[in-house]
Formats: C-alpha cells, sequence, structure tokens
C-alpha cells in the first residue's frame, strides 16, 4: 500500500514543478512589463527634463507586453514540445 502511494506522489511531482515554472515564468514577465511601463511612463513625462526620449524608448509598453508574452510562450511551447 505505502508502495503504490510512492508511485503517485513521484507521478504528481513533475506536474507540481511544471505548474511552478509556469507561474514564475508568468509572473517574471508581468513584473518586466510592468517595471519598463514604469520607467516608460517617467522618461515620457517632459516635465522630467528627459531630451531626445525616442533615442532610447524603442518601445512602447504595450509592445514590451506582446513581445514579452511572445517569448513566454514560445519557451512554454519549445517545453512541452521537446519534454
Amino acid at each position: 500500500m505505502v508502495f503504490g502511494f510512492n508511485l503517485v506522489l513521484d507521478t504528481c511531482d513533475p506536474i507540481s514543478m511544471v505548474s511552478n515554472l509556469e507561474q514564475a515564468k508568468k509572473r517574471t514577465a508581468e513584473l518586466i512589463a510592468k517595471a519598463h511601463r514604469h520607467v516608460y511612463t517617467y522618461i515620457s513625462d517632459p516635465s522630467n527634463g528627459y531630451v531626445e526620449v525616442s533615442r532610447f524608448l524603442v518601445h512602447t509598453p504595450d509592445q514590451v507586453s506582446i513581445i514579452i508574452g511572445l517569448v513566454c510562450n514560445l519557451v512554454s511551447f519549445k517545453f512541452e514540445y521537446f519534454n
């Protein structure tokens, strides 16, 4: 009986790890996008004194969110496809 219980636990561990990995990737992507939006908003405000903003603010916050989302989905696809 105990042996069967161990088999069930061993089967659940990889599922749990994948779930945690997906949550970590999602949260990291959200934090990066949020940080970029914050910096973009601050720097693009003329009252903060930054000049020639377009030289270093290449992507809008929405573009960064889309790019990060695509990259995370691609990494997730590769992980699922090759494992």
